[in-house]
């Protein structure tokens, strides 16, 4: 970690209205003289959606995780196929969005969205995050059992087919393993990573 003083905070959006929430970003905190460095904006403009069918505050939802030694955070965006990389010394973002047809855009005037990147933890090397990619039915218990593995440059590397269904994922990078637990059992399922990325 490069300095274990720092924190970074992701402040969740608020709804204004029925239609409109606040933008989600981050804050640093300098934890040992207990004040706040800076934000860290990473969208410009709110999601209207004309079809009310979704709260506002879940069109920008992601899973983050931070890179172990504390350069970079990575979102994985829940209703768009994107992976925000933000670099914690100069406060860059860069959005990576695959050829899905899907774009923030959209957000705006699709009636029903899909579920893309539903978890994310990340090691040195790759970032890991649960795929879905189908619109979620609340009457089913959706099997969300893909995992993409992207370089810290936003550059999918592999995407691999689980044999079961995944509820939370998680990575060792010390040791190099991905762990993932099932909704379906109370296994705990693993793999070593090298073996995901060689």
């Amino acid at each position: 970690m490069k300095n274990p003083n720092t924190l970074y905070a992701q402040v969740s959006p608020v709804e204004i209205n029925e239609r409109e929430a606040t933008l989600p970003y981050y804050q640093q905190w300098d934890l040992k003289n207990e004040k706040k460095i800076s934000d860290i904006h990473i969208y410009t403009k709110t999601i209207i959606n004309k079809y009310k069918k979704y709260i506002p505050e879940a069109f920008l939802y992601s899973s983050n995780a931070m890179k172990p030694d504390g350069s970079k955070i990575v979102q994985a965006m829940l209703h768009v196929p994107q992976l925000n990389i933000i670099d914690t010394e100069t406060r860059k973002v860069v959005a990576y969005q695959l050829d899905y047809g899907m774009s923030l855009s959209d957000l705006e005037t699709k009636k029903d969205l899909k579920t893309y990147f539903v978890r994310v933890c990340a090691d040195d090397d790759h970032i890991y995050a649960a795929y879905y990619g189908n619109i979620w039915n609340d009457n089913d218990i959706p099997c969300i059992n893909q995992i993409y593995i992207f370089d810290w440059n936003g550059q999918l590397v592999r995407k691999i087919n689980t044999k079961h269904c995944i509820n939370e994922i998680a990575v060792d990078g010390i040791n190099k393993i991905l762990y993932t637990t099932s909704p379906m059992d109370e296994k705990l399922y693993y793999i070593k990573t090298n073996e995901l990325t060689e």
